[in-house]
């Protein structure tokens, strides 16, 4: 049943911009436009669930949201610029560090290292040798690996090296990683190094 001079609209005030606006009743609308609902600081029904911390690096205060901040974590940072910056102060670093395996070393890596890498790509024909393709980037393998302090003399022999695509290299290293080095390679018959 429809009421007697029932238009179904009304006149509203945006609490924003002061300007009247004519819309239903039921939308119960507070503002005349988008542009205006984004300047209102009640934007949105559901409370802003967000903290304010100090930045652990900068001591600069910012603002976000509660689940971003886990309880069991001690320092907080404005960027990550600040973050990496703070790790690189306090973070552990070399020996303390829990992955630590040696190092790099720059003994190895001398002047008579870029002969041995020649020497290397010439005896391979310029390709790899585990899967005997060519890649745009290619690296010489050291089996057991410089962080082990052997002797560099021995780490550096020729019978110790090859001459492999990276996708191969990245796959020896990983077979390596957190083993006892030359436990591994005397179960996989690399020949003796002198």
């Amino acid at each position: 049943m429809r009421i007697k001079n029932y238009i179904g609209k009304q006149k509203f005030t945006c609490i924003i911009c002061g300007k009247e606006f004519v819309d239903f009743i039921s939308n119960k609308r507070k503002y005349c436009s988008r542009n205006c609902y984004d300047r209102s600081p009640e934007r949105g029904t559901r409370p802003r669930n967000r903290i304010i911390k100090k930045c652990s690096y900068c001591s600069k205060e910012f603002e976000r949201p509660a689940s971003n901040f886990k309880t069991y974590v001690k320092h907080h940072f404005c960027s990550h610029q600040c973050s990496s910056d703070w790790w690189a102060v306090n973070g552990l670093h070399g020996e303390e560090h829990p992955n630590w395996m040696g190092g790099y070393s720059p003994i190895a890596y001398r002047t008579e290292w870029e002969k041995i890498k020649k020497i290397i790509k010439i005896r391979a024909k310029n390709k790899c040798e585990i899967c005997g393709g060519t890649h745009k980037c290619m690296d010489v393998h050291h089996l057991i690996p410089i962080r082990t302090g052997i002797d560099i003399k021995i780490i550096n022999h020729l019978d110790n090296l090859q001459y492999l695509c990276r996708p191969c290299h990245i796959e020896a290293d990983r077979k390596l990683r957190g083993k006892d080095v030359t436990a591994f390679y005397d179960s996989q018959n690399v020949p003796q190094l002198h």
